[in-house]
């Protein structure tokens, strides 16, 4: 309220209107002396409540609320006789004062409120995201005997599935001439490979085997046995999401069980148990890591997003670690690039195709990563998928087409829901040009930077995985990049402190 400052007698005018605040532990539901309740008047936007001694017009207790219930308030009224009004404010006035009489049990029961103690709020606690720790981390001791160094080295992961619902024609081999392989360079896969062997590098591809339920197992063999006859490493991709609509048995199986059948799958199409496993979104976790363990892994790709659903001491790693005494957990390679000015932010960046600077500075990036961990792995990550373009298309000639292809020869695609609107749908037909010269720069980076390569075929013996996993610090290794000067550094990041020691001591597995 406000009043001239000359004029010391005026009356104050409301500037603004009074907000209540509320207190904790108000109840305005459960009936007591204190709580007065008033009549609702129709057309009423808000109610006060005026309590105050009779024949005195300035108010000891004056509340506004939108609802015609109030709590007394405590310590305010002590001797004498006191009355107390709620009035109905109704086109801008209020109304209907009555003078009702505040009785002793009424501030008794105020009193008694505000002694009682009051809980606190049940707020949303912070939780550590991850599932809680099973076992204790492993040992990379116990991963072989010896460790057997390798020097800084380079692996890069290629993860290689399909999206045949996003093909241009229902033709699984035409989905597989687009997106896998087709012998003149331009499918996606196909043109990672070439990209690779221009810059005698070999790459470990982690392949979706449960892709042959849209476009049959023997397309999928024949991408690997053209991988294995190139000098490529294989691995498995489990990544049942996108083909459970085509299968009655995927779609009722847990994430555990369907990656035991893919590993499976894995088998009878390679000719060989996977050594190494990468997974779909969302589908890490704590089971189906120690399924992975089960079936004998020995190595899990597992980057900053997918670690979330893994117990908390092993997220946010950049750096391999003993998930077991027996199982290595590789992340791909990170840097943070530091601000440049006092509105700038940092930013991170995984050592990915899909990263702009990640692929613009992969020579100075891996150098510097190479010279943070000595002995450590560098590992790059590349999706084919990402490099074609997706685009709208807006045909009802071509959907009809599609439609009706499916009927006759693909009924599974068309009970998987993979039928086409007349009114548009998404594509996959070109590659984007510019994510395949991210591409080729990543790999010509990677080339350049002076780190050898690994053999993906023969390089996870035990004495590698145990010198990668070894560290003598308790810091995870970074790449810092002050994007003022544009130069990269060596950095490291605390390890999880709480989490690992909460881990620690848990069962051993």
């Amino acid at each position: 309220m406000v009043r001239p400052v000359d004029d010391p007698e005026a009356r104050f005018a409301r500037l603004h209107d009074y907000a209540p605040i509320p207190r904790l532990g108000d109840d305005f539901e459960t009936p007591a002396e204190d709580l007065l309740i008033g009549d609702a008047a129709p057309g009423a936007d808000q109610y006060r409540l005026l309590v105050k001694k009779p024949d005195v017009d300035r108010p000891l207790v004056d509340m506004v609320r939108a609802e015609p219930r109030f709590l007394l308030p405590p310590g305010q009224l002590r001797d004498g006789q006191f009355e107390y009004d709620i009035l109905p404010r109704v086109r801008g006035r209020w109304r209907n004062r009555k003078g009702l009489a505040v009785r002793t049990a009424m501030i008794v029961a105020a009193d008694e409120r505000a002694e009682r103690p009051v809980p606190l709020p049940a707020d949303e606690t912070r939780t550590i995201r991850g599932a809680p720790a099973r076992h204790a981390p492993g040992r990379p001791d116990r991963l072989a005997s010896e460790a057997v160094s390798t020097g800084s080295t380079l692996l890069i992961a290629v993860d290689v599935t399909a999206r045949p619902d996003l093909a241009p024609l229902a033709d699984p081999r035409d989905v597989a001439a687009r997106q896998w392989w087709a012998g003149d360079g331009t499918a996606a896969v196909e043109s990672v490979v070439l990209a690779l062997e221009a810059n005698a590098l070999k790459g470990l591809f982690f392949i979706d085997v449960l892709a042959g339920e849209a476009l049959g197992d023997d397309l999928v063999r024949r991408l690997t046995d053209t991988l294995k006859k190139r000098g490529h490493g294989l691995g498995l991709m489990v990544n049942p999401e996108p083909w459970r609509g085509l299968s009655g048995d995927l779609a009722e199986m847990n994430d555990v069980a369907a990656t035991s059948v893919a590993c499976a799958r894995y088998e009878s199409i390679v000719g060989e148990a996977p050594g190494a496993l990468s997974f779909g979104p969302g589908l890490l976790g704590a089971d189906t890591l120690a399924e992975a363990r089960r079936l004998g892994v020995k190595v899990v790709l597992a980057d900053r997003a997918e670690q979330l659903g893994l117990p908390a001491w092993m997220r946010w790693r950049t750096a391999p670690f003993a998930a077991y005494d027996d199982l290595l957990v590789i992340p791909a390679s990170m840097a943070l690039s530091t601000p440049a000015h006092q509105r700038d932010r940092v930013v991170r960046h995984a050592l990915n195709a899909a990263d702009a600077m990640a692929a613009d500075a992969a020579s100075d990036l891996t150098a510097a990563a190479a010279l943070a961990r000595p002995d450590g792995l560098i590992t790059a990550r590349i999706e084919p998928i990402e490099l074609l373009r997706r685009s709208m298309v807006r045909s009802a000639a071509q959907a009809e087409a599609w439609n009706q292809a499916m009927a006759d020869r693909l009924p599974a695609w068309a009970e998987a829901g993979w039928e086409r609107s007349p009114h548009g749908f998404p594509v996959l037909a070109d590659r984007d040009e510019i994510k395949v010269e991210m591409m080729t720069a990543l790999i010509a980076g990677l080339g350049r930077a002076g780190v050898a390569a690994i053999n993906p075929r023969s390089a996870f013996t035990p004495g590698h995985l145990r010198s990668w996993a070894e560290t003598r610090e308790a810091f995870e290794p970074l790449v810092e990049q002050r994007r003022g000067p544009r130069r990269f550094r060596p950095s490291a990041v605390r390890r999880y402190d709480a989490a690992l020691l909460q881990a620690l001591k848990a069962t051993p597995a």
